[in-house]
């Protein structure tokens, strides 16, 4: 019976989500609701009589908004009558930009669909990319409605294409999320058109034993070019020490040999955690420096404190290179003062080292294409930055805490794993990606949804995951002789405590709405939440 209703509820979703999106364009549009009003002015709008509509506009406010309709008479034009009609009301001086009911007039036509009545509105200065209070624009709406012919006069008079709405939301996004497929195509061309300024990396991989190659990927908007920027050095030491180029003053200090740090340390007196980072690059500068844990420079001051990552520095935002080499020059800073930087793995580091792009910035897809690049193989094992990642943990255990991307399910502690087995076990199959297994150990048991990358049943009670018992949680933590364990994967509005403070998880998508990114320090046992101000306070 559970898979039958599991069946049937995939069947059903799509088209509940269908019906949904139908409903809401209508409701945008107006078309369906097209309330009465009792003034009289409605009628002559609906015949069209500029006859009487001039007499009554003589002594009546043109701008006024008609509580019957909730709507002014551009707007109630703009839904229910003939093209003509609008302009007439434009001509006579009906105010473009004015809201009603949290929409400009654009928003109106670009909703309805109605390509005529958008280009009348814009060639009277509607304002293109004016926002609604869900940071909307007109070809968002336009995007929703599915009218291409509307979304190409919206971008060829200067609507822009990247602006994201409060659910970082693009058009482009928006014409995916409503399967009109032609929109979507144009989009996206028009994107890689107008592609601004990157400048992104480096890349760097060893050649031979002496050799070092780098490159950049640069995009240059005015010229509409995408390059690489190259540069061979003769490594006289290893690690080497590059300074970086093409406009780049950073130094790279990489070494030929992974090193694995350890998965268990005891007596560390000071902590600070860190959840999903997702290309969040300027943010975490602002958290750390406000911590004291970098200085201006982007150097390692926090003597011998430790620092740890719960994973998932890849996709989503824009800066995801420029993390990584943070990460990378901090943790060799840190370990020079006797401290620590620690970057668990996430599912996200998993996906692109595994070829996975579903979550990967366009910024990177496109640059990548351009160049007749894979942006896996930006990472593969050759390079520095996929060496260093792959040497990564998967779980960490300071002094009695536990560090895991996404959770620890009873049915995978079951299997008996050390913690050392768990990390092993993960860097074999992303060494050897073609490999199911290792030994007795299945690569699903590691990687699958139950496992350290996946697993949601902290926090979700559904149909794929069951909300953990709490004596569950007890037999997870007496089998790691652990007290805590903090974990990041799955979003929360703030850092949440749970099962009686045991449970910490910490992946507030500052990244993607706008939220405050905050991090947890331990220091002789206490917890303290910090956040991108500096302030911190006790926090159960």
């Amino acid at each position: 019976m559970q898979v039958g209703f599991c069946y049937l509820s995939i069947l059903i979703d799509p088209v509940l989500k269908l019906l949904y999106q139908i409903f809401l364009i209508a409701c945008l549009s107006g078309q369906s609701f097209n309330v009465y009003a009792g003034d009289p002015v409605f009628s002559y709008l609906d015949i069209g009589d500029f006859d009487k509509l001039d007499l009554y506009l003589a002594d009546h406010d043109i701008n006024a908004v008609y509580d019957d309709s909730a709507a002014t008479l551009l707007v109630y034009s703009i839904l229910y009558n003939e093209n003509r009609v609008t302009h007439y009301l434009i001509e006579k001086g009906a105010d473009v930009n004015q809201f009603v009911s949290g929409k400009s007039p654009l928003m109106y036509a670009a909703a309805k669909g109605n390509k005529t009545k958008v280009a009348l509105l814009v060639s009277h200065q509607a304002e293109i990319n004016a926002l609604d209070s869900a940071a909307n624009t007109s070809l968002i709406y336009a995007a929703r409605k599915g009218d291409i012919k509307t979304v190409k006069y919206l971008v060829r008079n200067g609507a822009a294409l990247n602006h994201k709405n409060q659910y970082k939301s693009t058009a482009y996004d928006e014409s995916v999320s409503y399967f009109h497929k032609e929109i979507s195509k144009y989009l996206r061309d028009e994107y890689v058109k107008k592609l601004p300024d990157f400048h992104d990396g480096p890349y760097i991989r060893w050649k031979g034993q002496r050799r070092i190659k780098a490159f950049y990927m640069v995009h240059d908007s005015a010229m509409r070019m995408t390059s690489k920027h190259k540069a061979s050095f003769r490594a006289e030491s290893n690690p080497f020490l590059m300074r970086g180029y093409s406009h780049d003053s950073l130094e790279y200090l990489v070494s030929k040999h992974r090193e694995i740090q350890a998965d268990q340390i005891q007596g560390v007196k000071q902590i600070t955690v860190i959840g999903d980072i997702h290309g969040g690059y300027d943010s975490l500068l602002v958290f750390l420096r406000s911590n004291g844990i970098i200085d201006p420079g982007l150097n390692w001051t926090w003597g011998k404190g430790h620092l740890v990552f719960l994973g998932d520095i890849f996709d989503r935002g824009n800066k995801v290179t420029e993390a990584l080499w943070l990460i990378y020059r901090l943790e060799g800073q840190a370990a020079k003062t006797g401290g620590a930087v620690h970057l668990i793995l996430g599912n996200h580091e998993i996906m692109v080292m595994n070829h996975d792009k579903s979550y990967v910035a366009d910024k990177y897809l496109l640059m990548a294409d351009k160049l007749n690049l894979s942006y896996s193989g930006l990472f593969s094992k050759q390079t520095i930055l996929g060496q260093w990642l792959r040497s990564k943990n998967t779980i960490l255990k300071i002094n009695d805490h536990l560090f895991v991307h996404a959770g620890l399910s009873p049915e995978f502690v079951e299997v008996g794993l050390t913690l050392h087995d768990i990390n092993n076990h993960v860097r074999f199959f992303l060494d050897y990606p073609n490999r199911e297994s290792r030994g007795e150990i299945n690569r699903e048991t590691i990687m699958g949804k139950n496992g350290p990358f996946w697993y949601r049943g902290y926090l979700e009670d559904n149909h794929e995951y069951k909300r953990l018992p709490e004596k569950e949680l007890n037999n997870i933590l007496s089998a790691f002789q652990a007290s805590r364990i903090f974990i990041g994967h799955t979003n929360v509005r703030e850092i949440t405590a749970l099962y009686q403070s045991r449970v910490y998880a910490m992946d507030v998508p500052f990244y993607s709405n706008g939220a405050e990114i905050q991090g947890i320090m331990i220091e002789n046992d206490v917890l303290y939440l910090l956040n991108s101000s500096g302030n911190r306070h006790e926090f159960r």
